[in-house]
Order: C-alpha cells, then structure tokens, then sequence
C-alpha cells in the first residue's frame, strides 16, 4: 500500500503488526477507489486465534477486487498462496475477482514465468519490484482500470443553483467530460449504477 497511495505505514517484522485494516484512497479526484491493507494469513493458524482475525477478515468478502500480493523472493511462496487461497474459500469470499502482485522480482533470479501464469489462475497479474516506480504506476493504473470496469456511465444536465448534488457528484462520481451552458453544466459521468440513479432523482426532485 505504501508505494501505491505515498502514504508512510508501519511494516514492521513483528507479529500481528499489521492487525486492523487500513484503508487509503487510490484515486485522487472523485468516485474514490479505496484500497484497505489486510492481515497475511498463516498456515495451521489455531482456531481460537482465528477469532481474533474475525473482524477484519470478514471485511474480505466486501470487497470487489482482491488484490493477492505475494513475495515471490521467498521459497516457500507456492505454500503461502496456497494458505491464502484455502483461506478465502474458507471465508467464502473465493468468488470475488482476484489480481495478483508477485512483488520483489528484483531479488528472483530466474522468473517462473509459467508457474506464475498457473498460479493466478487466469487473473491478471503483475510481476513487479516495489522499488521500481514506472512499473508500481503501471500497476496502479490498471488496478484502477480493473476497478471500475463494471460502472455505469450517464450524461446529466446539473443546474449551478444544484450545491448539494453537484458536491456528491465531485465526491462520488468521476466526471468524464464538462459542458457549460448558462443554467448550468451538462456532465457525463461514471459511477456505481445506484449512485448515478440516486443523483439523477435527486435533479428530478428539484
């Protein structure tokens, strides 16, 4: 999360470090992508210490995009996706899409292509270096693409005297494209289906 949102967490080795959920916003300006930082999962967890993951691990299945990040430096990595994926069924949550981030390719000195492309199952993947900026951009991109691939778009005629909705739509919407006229803008918008329906009622009960 770090490299992706410039934000400064604690990514300390100790155990249970990284225990309640975080969240930052991906994108900048308007319909916000959140991406929250979870806990990693440990093999042979016992189960009265699984209670102790409970609530964060039940925001997992409120996701719309899983994002697997795995230290492909580590040798054991096969066995901790493996933990991570039985985990998920586990929390019912293995339906949800998945995108894969092998990260510390700067440490591996032979990429397994071909595992890798097993491994993800057919979801998209990246093989990346954190500390390499071009390629961590070009993740967030098409993490943000992946995204909002399933939104609506629609074009609104918004009257300037609308402060109240034109504020939602500045923080709930991405504007695609601006049209001024004299009573007001006319905006073509992209958002969650509900969200674009619940604006366009608020403009009719104006």
């Amino acid at each position: 999360m770090n490299a992706l949102t410039s934000e400064t967490l604690s990514a300390r080795q100790r155990p249970f470090e990284t225990l309640d959920t975080t969240s930052r916003s991906l994108s900048r300006h308007g319909q916000r992508v959140l991406i929250s930082d979870t806990v990693g999962f440990i093999r042979r967890l016992p189960e009265r210490l699984l209670a102790s993951f409970e609530s964060t691990l039940a925001e997992i299945r409120e996701a719309n995009l899983l994002i697997l990040v795995v230290d492909v430096s580590d040798y054991e990595w096969p066995d901790h996706l493996t933990t991570t994926l039985a985990m998920l069924e586990r929390l019912d949550a293995d339906s949800i899409e998945r995108f894969y981030v092998f990260n510390k390719a700067d440490r591996v000195d032979e990429v397994p292509w071909e595992e890798l492309q097993e491994r993800s199952q057919g979801h998209p993947f990246h093989l990346l270096s954190s500390h390499d900026t071009t390629a961590v951009q070009r993740l967030k991109d098409d993490l943000l693409r992946k995204a909002r691939e399933n939104l609506s778009m629609r074009t609104l005629f918004v009257p300037y005297s609308a402060t109240t909705v034109m504020s939602r739509i500045y923080r709930e919407c991405r504007v695609l494209d601006s049209q001024p006229t004299p009573r007001g803008l006319r905006l073509s918008l992209q958002a969650e289906a509900r969200v674009l329906q619940q604006i366009k009622e608020a403009l009719q009960c104006r």
